[in-house]
């Protein structure tokens, strides 16, 4: 069985990504140069949750035809 968990891709965030806290960010002129920054991230792991639900609907779904083909 592979690995389990999260994987570092090249050129990539980490898994486990944050955002340094920087004092402009929280300045209300400023906010726009940040705003992309959390974007890229939070855009991130919006796709692997979504992702992920559809691979586990596919393995859910494969798992109960598995058992039905298993009975007969």
């Amino acid at each position: 069985r592979g690995v389990g968990g999260d994987k570092k891709i090249a050129n990539k965030h980490d898994p486990y990504a944050y955002i340094k806290l920087d004092f402009n960010a929280l300045n209300k002129r400023k906010r726009g140069k940040f705003k992309g920054q959390f974007e890229q991230i939070v855009g991130a792991a919006k796709r692997g949750a979504n992702r992920g639900a559809k691979l586990g609907a596919k393995e859910r779904y494969h798992k109960k035809n598995v058992k039905r083909l298993k009975k007969t």
